[in-house]
């Protein structure tokens, strides 16, 4: 994930505070390259996004795409079929929701 990467390159230059009391000097001089922090977190992006879609084309007809409701804890509506799992993934995708003012979020989406 993207912010996962940015967030350990922000703790990686954070932890150069502490480098003297492993006996290492000159942390103080330490820059970031920002457009090189980028590059990274666009191909460790890249590489997870081509990772998950050949695993969901490896899981041809077992992966139900679709927008699903849940009918109970173990149970989904995915249009008019109905699926029954003992663990669910859900997996939303890259556009958000916003719920509408006064509404549970859970509801009606």
């Amino acid at each position: 994930m993207p912010s996962k990467a940015l967030i350990e390159v922000a703790n990686a230059f954070h932890r150069r505070k502490v480098f003297d009391a492993f006996g290492v000097s000159g942390a103080e001089e330490l820059t970031v390259d920002i457009p090189a922090v980028l590059r990274r977190v666009r191909r460790l992006r890249d590489d997870f996004v081509a990772g998950m879609l050949k695993l969901t084309d490896e899981l041809k007809d077992s992966c139900i795409d679709g927008r699903a409701r849940f009918l109970d804890a173990q149970m989904l509506a995915v249009g008019e079929r109905r699926v029954h799992a003992k663990k669910i993934i859900i997996a939303t995708g890259s556009r958000p929701v916003v719920p509408r003012n006064g509404r549970n979020s859970a509801q009606g989406y």
